[in-house]
């Protein structure tokens, strides 16, 4: 018996293809020969991505032959490692949701046919909004108003978020409140703080359990508190060179992209056309205002371990005036998280210059700064 099974589909075949009119091969009953072409399927069409935040909604149109049986999407991150495989039927919309980041997400959609025979497949690109809890921890900020510590931060998608809040107080002992964040914009005030150093941390998480925590070290000394300063009236100055083209079509690789509260994008030197070798990198910014300045923070351009080891941060009051160094630093390039620079004697400027001394590479790339004062309380 199992011998007369294996060999009955091959005498079909044989038969069919000479011509016997009493003999037809097996063969799917739903599959269409008068409409399916059997080397392939044709693709899907009309492919398109809506960006949301954290998230991406592909949508196309099937194939209109009665052959289809399914779609295969291939989703591919940044890194080209494959993510997911999702196989669909009889729809033509696929929602991504619960992306941890900005960077840029491939998909591979291809049609099969009943006897499993693909089309050709259709790639697209695209990149998510920030993600809410994202931008939660990146504009947390700290600020001294009316003797008080105001913590506030953004929330743009006003979808839901989770903020957990620590806050020292001088009894010793530690507030802590707990949110779900869907406003625009929150802020708190709190008043019982300590003198001495202290922390503050704020944990964000979304409903995919996408976490991260944010800390700030603060400072109270003498009456005094060292907080971050708001980049609200901060300027482009000046710079060596920027990549206005390159990065993304100008949507990244420019000096403003430093200043941005967004540690995905940065400055990169001139390297699309460039005439040559850029030896003098710097960049500099108008703070709108003076500021005392306390320390600064750098972060790298993100998972890229080239560029600036070693920098030099320069300050004057007028944009006439000549510029005056406070300080020089080696640069830790291995690391994503920001690195504090301790400028001493708290000089006062409204402008800033951060000069490249020494580079493992041609080009020099920031991802963002920040700077900190000292306020009284």
């Amino acid at each position: 018996m199992k011998r007369k099974l294996s060999i009955l589909p091959i005498l079909c075949v044989l038969l069919y293809a000479c011509g016997s009119d009493d003999d037809i091969p097996i063969r799917d009953p739903d599959f269409d020969p008068q409409t399916s072409n059997k080397m392939a399927i044709e693709p899907v069409t009309n492919v398109q991505v809506q960006e949301g935040y954290g998230s991406l909604v592909l949508t196309w149109e099937n194939p209109s032959d009665k052959n289809l049986d399914h779609i295969s999407i291939k989703h591919i991150g940044a890194n080209g490692q494959e993510i997911k495989d999702s196989i669909v039927k009889d729809i033509e919309e696929l929602a991504i949701v619960g992306l941890s980041d900005m960077q840029r997400q491939e998909f591979v959609l291809t049609a099969y046919n009943k006897k499993n025979e693909s089309s050709e497949a259709v790639y697209v690109k695209a990149r998510p909004m920030m993600p809410p809890f994202l931008q939660v921890a990146q504009t947390f900020l700290l600020e001294a108003r009316d003797k008080k510590l105001a913590i506030s931060y953004k929330n743009d998608s006003q979808m839901p978020v989770n903020v957990t809040i620590t806050v020292p107080q001088k009894d010793g002992d530690a507030l802590v409140q707990e949110l779900v964040s869907i406003e625009t914009f929150t802020e708190i005030e709190y008043d019982n703080i300590p003198e001495g150093e202290f922390e503050v941390s704020v944990v964000i998480a979304d409903e995919f359990e996408n976490t991260i925590e944010r800390n700030e070290k603060i400072e109270v000394i003498k009456g005094d508190i060292i907080l971050q300063v708001s980049k609200a009236l901060w300027t482009v100055d000046g710079f060596s060179s920027e990549e206005a083209v390159g990065e993304n079509n100008g949507n990244n690789g420019r000096c403003i992209h430093m200043i941005d509260d967004n540690i995905w994008t940065f400055w990169h030197t001139q390297w699309k056309d460039a005439p040559g070798p850029d030896n003098d990198k710097w960049v500099a910014f108008n703070l709108g205002e003076p500021i005392k300045f306390y320390s600064i923070e750098l972060f790298r351009r993100q998972n890229d371990g080239r560029g600036t080891t070693k920098f030099e941060v320069l300050t004057k009051m007028k944009k006439e005036d000549e510029w005056v160094s406070i300080g020089i630093f080696d640069r830790d390039i291995n690391t994503n998280e920001g690195q504090m620079y301790k400028i001493e004697g708290n000089p006062v400027g409204q402008f800033i210059k951060i000069k490249t001394l020494e580079s493992n590479n041609a080009h020099t790339m920031f991802a963002e700064l920040n700077i900190y004062t000292s306020l009284e309380r």
